[in-house]
């Protein structure tokens, strides 16, 4: 009710919820990777009690429910990974752009999410190609807004920091 600038995660987000996220302006990370590899590492283990099971289970259908809910009420969706917690950091990023789009999202929307959104949420100087931004960018052989899947191919990209290839 105070605002927040962004919400997590966010399973079972409700439309009382949406609505003031609408009113602030509360951006949305759904962080779909984490949560799928969690729950799938989770719903393999046998000793994994009853509840538990169903939690991970009904989860895993609730941040389809969210993420529409949210796409559809127009709040800005960014990108996140909870790098660290059973991610290596930046190895699996662009896995998330794949879980947008199969969450419903068109590719230029999940990379918008994971660009011009997320920047403007950390209010960082990029994520998009415009004058006076910093020259930080992907080159992608292939096309993303055909296949998203190209961005996960590190063979595939070219990276680019403040102008300079990096790799």
């Amino acid at each position: 009710e105070n605002g927040v600038d962004c919400i997590e995660h966010g399973h079972w987000i409700d439309d009382a919820t949406v609505e003031l996220m609408q009113k602030h302006g509360t951006f949305f990370c759904p962080t779909l990777t984490v949560n799928q590899i969690h729950a799938d590492m989770a719903l393999a283990d046998p000793t994994l009690s009853d509840g538990a099971r169903r939690w991970h289970a009904e989860s895993s259908k609730a941040k389809w429910a969210t993420l529409e809910r949210v796409r559809k009420a127009g709040i800005r969706v960014v990108t996140g990974t909870d790098s660290g917690f059973m991610l290596p950091h930046a190895k699996v990023n662009a896995r998330e752009l794949t879980l947008l789009v199969k969450g419903g999202f068109s590719p230029l929307e999940a990379i918008t999410a994971a660009t011009a959104a997320s920047c403007d949420l950390l209010d960082i100087d990029a994520g998009r190609l415009e004058p006076g931004r910093l020259a930080d960018m992907v080159v992608v052989a292939g096309d993303p807004a055909a296949d998203i899947s190209v961005l996960e191919d590190p063979s595939r990209l070219r990276v680019f920091k403040d102008g300079t290839e990096v790799s």
